[in-house]
């Protein structure tokens, strides 16, 4: 069950991650707090998929984002906030030469 905020979604950090997930996300809030206490776990939606989350000190929780395809998604710790993360799909640098070749 989602617990209704009664603060204001602020921020995200990192806002940009792989589609295969596993970026290290901050939600900040302000304005209230996230609700703590033991029956209640905070979660962090990534469009339609819950994951875990941690409460952080200053108004916030910290999640992993989860595999998803390349796309801008809305994420959020409630039903109704949300601030929005884009998934890339992961680049491969080929490199073919570098200039100046040499140092001089």
């Amino acid at each position: 069950n989602w617990v209704p905020l009664t603060a204001d979604l602020a921020s995200i950090v990192s806002s940009l991650g792989s589609v295969d997930g596993g970026t290290r996300t901050v939600l900040k809030v302000t304005g209230g707090i996230i609700p703590a206490s033991a029956y209640y776990t905070p979660k962090c939606r990534f469009g339609t998929i819950s994951v875990s989350a941690e409460h952080i000190p200053g108004g916030g929780v910290v999640c992993t984002s989860p595999a998803h395809a390349a796309a801008t998604v809305n994420v959020g710790i409630d039903e109704e906030s949300a601030v929005t993360f884009e998934y890339v799909a992961n680049v491969i640098f080929d490199v073919d030469s570098i200039v100046p070749a040499g140092l001089p």
